[in-house]
Order: structure tokens, then sequence, then C-alpha cells
């Protein structure tokens, strides 16, 4: 009941509250969601088709007792309190933080630019689109003809810049000069051909940076600031959620799954549901399959990469799991690549998905897509749209430190709990998913919605002075 009470005294109390009160709080509410996106992931937009039996589209839109909260598209306050105090727990995905710009609102104005800086480079890389960074091609095309585009800038939430970029440099690190000038001539691109940057100095600007390290534009020399300072107050979209990293901020960027290489995952996929146990029984405990050694096979000094075997590589994880279980019955540990790497997954009960040279792994998004459970080995890292889903349902995550508690670790966890596990891998896989065309509910839609909440209304901080 202290708590009931404390919640209605900081929103007030709907019984008997002044109209003076109202406004504060309401005031209040607003100030605090615009200066930070993450307060509370209980603001809940009734921005759906009506079907989910949470929102009470009649209450939400006519209710006389909301204080004047439909002028700001705010949920009344019954609402805002009743998601503050409970939450759905028999579903993987979170409730939705609540956004100033609901996602059915929002504009995005896309740059027709140059085809040097697209569409070029999809003809020389045109196996990029299949590939994890496939990521950047895909989200452009569906931006293209999706019903959140405008082609009206002067209405624009948020302007997108389509360059692919990774594209250009996925298969070969001596792209990396190239790699970089692209990013600057689209800066400049855009500065001098458009009046749209110079209002909120990039501010609303989004950039797909989906290669390793983000936008960092970098490898190993550069692990730690925004390459270029023009791009500070950009939104950037990437894998990359490395919180020990300067040029990922949780509060602007966004981070997403990769595209899976394998379309299997997809055709096999749906987390598992549907699958023939007789035909595909889990037959293996933990598995993993990929590189545990990284070689360099040339010194490329600009980059700080020297011939031979890395020793930052997944910092030495990788090498510890296989010196540690590789003759562990529990454990298939695998090196490279292998045409049954699907059917492994789907035999799997864990998945280990430790960091490579990057805190990401695409395994994580292979292991939940094919029902396996993802053991995620990588610390300080928020995890694509984490936001919104709840990886504890599902998955496993395990301190970088404890590698040698590995197995008892897993071993430990009840067959109940493992059950659920793959039941919720069942629910939460489609938002990993880049469906073709996008649906609701998949990693594209889900991106929207995040993109919603990243429109800021505040002024940009820049370097002018004033007396």
């Amino acid at each position: 009941m202290n708590n009931n009470n404390n919640t209605n005294n900081l929103f007030g109390n709907n019984n008997n509250n002044s109209n003076n009160s109202n406004n504060n709080n309401k005031q209040l509410l607003v100030a605090a969601v615009d200066a930070d996106p993450y307060m509370t992931s209980a603001f809940l937009p009734d921005t759906d088709d009506g079907n989910n039996s949470n929102n009470n589209n009649n209450n939400s839109n006519n209710n006389n007792n909301n204080n004047g909260a439909d002028e700001l598209d705010l949920p009344p306050q019954d609402k805002i309190l009743e998601a503050l105090l409970s939450s759905d727990k028999d579903s993987p995905l979170k409730n939705q933080v609540y956004s100033v710009i609901p996602k059915e609102k929002l504009k995005i104005f896309v740059y027709d630019l140059p085809t040097k800086f697209n569409h070029m480079i999809f003809i020389a890389h045109p196996s990029c689109e299949t590939s994890a960074f496939g990521t950047e091609i895909h989200i452009h095309n569906q931006l293209l003809k999706s019903k959140y585009r405008t082609y009206n800038p002067e209405e624009a939430h948020l302007f997108y810049v389509p360059v692919y970029s990774a594209c250009l440099v996925y298969r070969n690190f001596r792209h990396f000069p190239a790699y970089r000038r692209l990013i600057h001539d689209a800066i400049e691109h855009i500065i001098h051909n458009y009046p749209y940057w110079n209002r909120t100095r990039g501010q609303d600007h989004v950039w797909a940076f989906v290669h390793d390290y983000g936008g960092c534009l970098s490898w190993f020399d550069n692990l730690d600031t925004i390459y270029y300072k023009e791009l500070r107050n950009s939104i950037f979209v990437s894998h990359l959620g490395d919180l020990d990293m300067g040029c990922f901020q949780t509060f602007k960027d966004v981070v997403i799954p990769p595209m899976s290489a394998n379309p299997d995952v997809y055709r096999y996929g749906y987390g598992g549901a549907g699958q023939n146990m007789t035909r595909y029984p889990k037959s293996t405990f933990i598995h993993f399959r990929g590189t545990v050694k990284w070689y360099h096979h040339n010194d490329i000094p600009y980059l700080g990469i020297k011939r031979g075997y890395s020793k930052t590589y997944s910092k030495g994880i990788r090498a510890l799991i296989k010196q540690l279980y590789s003759d562990d019955p529990l454990f298939s540990i695998n090196e490279g690549s292998s045409p049954k790497y699907v059917e492994e997954v789907r035999r799997s009960v864990f998945c280990l998905c430790p960091r490579g040279f990057a805190a990401w792994s695409q395994r994580l998004f292979d292991s939940v897509m094919l029902g396996c459970i993802p053991v995620i080995i990588a610390d300080n890292i928020e995890l694509p749209f984490e936001h919104v889903v709840d990886y504890r349902k599902f998955s496993v995550k395990i301190d970088e430190k404890d590698i040698h508690m590995l197995r008892e670790i897993l071993m430990n966890i009840p067959e109940s709990e493992i059950k659920k596990k793959q039941e919720y891998m069942k629910i939460a896989w489609k938002v990993f998913s880049w469906q073709r065309p996008s649906e609701e509910g998949d990693a594209f839609e889900t991106l929207i919605g995040q993109l919603a909440r990243k429109v800021r209304r505040l002024p940009p901080a820049g370097p002018e002075s004033w007396v």
C-alpha cells in the first residue's frame, strides 16, 4: 500500500487533486521524459491496432479525468500507474517505453544521395546484402517503401542517411581509408546541399554504422571516440552495444541484430516452434562453432594490425573455452564453418555466444531463431532492443571472469527453467528477424519504435560563444 500511495502522490491522485497540482505533475513528467527517455519502461502509447488487451481505446481517447494529457498525447495517469506497478510476466517482450513521438506518427525523410554512397557499392559487393552487415541495405530499402517515410523534409522528425559503408570494408580491411572518406564525403554533401543538418547539428540524423566498431569507424586504431566530431550528436544504428566504448552512447543510439548470413536460419527458424523433436532431438547439451584464434595474414599498420595470431581476439575467451572444455562430453566445441551448422544448433540445448573482436556475436541471433538457448559471454554490453526485450526469459548471460564455472552454471539450471526459456524463444524470435517485406513485430518495426524514442526536442549543445 505504501508504494501505491507514494506513486499516486508523485503523479497526482485522480480523486482529489487540484488543477494546479495536476498541471505541475504533467509538466514534471514531460520534462523527465524529454530529459531521460529511459526513466522508466512503463509509459505505454495506445498506438497499435486495438488488439492489445492491455489497451482501452475509449478510456485513452475520451477519458475526461486525464488532466489534459490528450493535448500532449500522454497516456492517462491510471494507465501510467498500472504500467508502473505491473508487467506482463508471460512474455519476453517488455512494456514499451513511452515516446514523445508515438511510433505510428513518426516521419522519416530519406536522403536521395548520389549513387556512389550506396547503389554503386552494392553493385560492386552484392554479397553484402546477405551478410551480417546487410542490415544497412535492408533498412534503407524498407524505409523507401514504408509508411514512416515522408517526402516533405519540413515535417520530418528524423533524417536517414543511406550510406553502405560496412559493405565497402566487410571483406577487405584495406578499404578502411575509403570507408572513412565515404562517411566524410556524405557529411559534407548533406551539410552543403541541404539546410537540415545545421538546424540541429545532426541531432535528428540517423546513420547505420553496422561494421564491428560502429561509429568509431575503426579497427584497433580507434576504439574510444566517434571518428568524426561532426557526428557526435547523430543517432547511430549499430550492431555495437559496447558500453566501454566512447563511440556508442546508449541515450541516443540504437543497437540492432545483424542479418543472418545463412538463409536456413530463417527457413528452419521461428524460435524452434514446430520443430520435429523426433527428427531433431536435443542431442547436444552445450554447443559452439566458430573461430577460436584469429590469424592476420598481413600487416596493416594504420589499423594497428600485425601479421600473425591476434593477441586480443575475443579477449582470449574462445581459446580458454576450447582449452577447458574441448574434451568434456557435455560440450561440442568446433572450429571453423560447417554445412551442418544449422542442424547442430537445432539439436543443442545451449549455444555459446562469446564475444569476437567486438562484443556482439551473430550466434546469439542464430541461436534464438533456431531454438537453442544462447549463452551470452560479453561484459558491459547493451543487447539489441534490450529496452523492449527481456533477455532473461530466454537466454543466459555469464561474466567473462566465470568461464571456468561455465559447466557448473549451466548444469545447475533446472530442467523446468530450460523448458521455459525454450518456449519463450518461440515468442521472441521474430524481433531478431528482418522479414521481407517487414512485418509488425520484426526487427525493422522494432527499430522504428526505438527511433521514435530517440527524437529529442532539446536544442543540441554547441561550441558557439555569446555575450
